[in-house]
């Protein structure tokens, strides 16, 4: 769950499993101090005592939120982070969209 979604508290208290929560400087996956450019967003992504820089091509509290998500379930399928963050570099992003363009 992203850690401030308003159905995350109640959602603990119904689920008996380990519920995994995703943020922005919470959660237990989390980008601290997000740094927004046009070449996208700078941040730290820390889980547990792992603290990894990242500089990546989104644009968008939503785009981190999502990638914070699916790092997530790549974790809880065992995979070791540093490994996810690896591929991160395969990522391609769609043409044309969240793109910034320059206005003549």
């Amino acid at each position: 769950f992203p850690s401030h979604d308003t159905h995350a508290d109640f959602s603990k208290t119904k689920v008996k499993e380990r519920i995994f929560t995703v943020g922005i400087n919470e959660g237990d996956l989390m980008a601290i101090n997000p740094l927004y450019s046009a070449q996208g967003v700078s941040f730290d992504l820390c889980y547990q005592k792992e603290k990894i820089s990242l500089s990546l091509p989104f644009y968008g509290e939503h785009q981190l939120i999502n990638l914070l998500l699916a790092l997530a379930v790549g974790i809880e399928l065992s995979l070791p982070l540093k490994t996810l963050v690896g591929s991160l570099s395969l990522i391609n992003l769609s043409k044309g969209r969240f793109f910034i363009h320059k206005k003549n």
